[in-house]
């Protein structure tokens, strides 16, 4: 092997590797951005009190199949919207700002759904690649995906 040839290799890596970084960021830009849209649409209804939104989290934990009782709900002015694990049931805290839209409750409430306030706010792989884009298509066009058995035991994902 010349050193033409490493060099050949070590560029077509290089030039894989910008291709797989293009295609990821592009993925996640996307995604963020269909977050940013809905939170500033017009047809996306903004809460404006705390009883507002412990109606619409009563609304939204129905069609989830989920008990409102056992939410805790939070209006913070503090500047984060997040889904914790407690005791008995979740904590939901949405902030009084531009997320605080019934977008934003809906995202909150598919992680309590899919367990994923249980994982402790880990940062890995499955936050990045399943958690938190399953929640923002939730948020955005509505579509719940879960795992279900088949006669197979295979995992079919399902609306």
């Amino acid at each position: 092997m010349t050193q033409t040839d490493i060099l050949n290799y070590i560029g077509e890596g290089g030039k894989w590797l910008v291709i797989g970084g293009a295609g990821v960021m592009g993925y996640y830009y996307t995604l963020w951005g269909l977050q940013f849209l809905s939170a500033i649409s017009p047809f996306n209804e903004k809460i404006k009190s705390k009883e507002h939104l412990e109606r619409v989290v009563g609304e939204e934990a129905k069609k989830l199949g989920l008990d409102s009782s056992k939410i805790d709900v939070k209006y913070s002015y503090l500047g984060d919207t997040y889904c914790d694990k407690k005791k008995e049931g979740h904590v939901l805290v949405i902030d009084s700002g531009l997320n605080c839209t019934r977008g934003s409750v809906k995202h909150e409430l598919c992680h309590i759904n899919n367990r994923d306030c249980e994982r402790k706010k880990e940062k890995d792989l499955y936050y990045y690649l399943v958690a938190e884009p399953r929640a923002i298509l939730y948020e955005v066009f509505g579509l719940r995906f879960r795992k279900v058995k088949n006669k197979n035991n295979d995992f079919n994902i399902i609306k």
